[in-house]
């Protein structure tokens, strides 16, 4: 699996919970 970035700490994905997300090139999930 590719990835194409990484957010080690967000914030705002989950309100109230810490959590990292990970950019996957071509992957239109959200």
């Amino acid at each position: 699996m590719e990835i194409a970035g990484y957010i080690k700490t967000s914030l705002i994905e989950w309100p109230g919970k810490i959590s990292s997300v990970i950019f996957v090139p071509g992957c239109n999930f959200r």
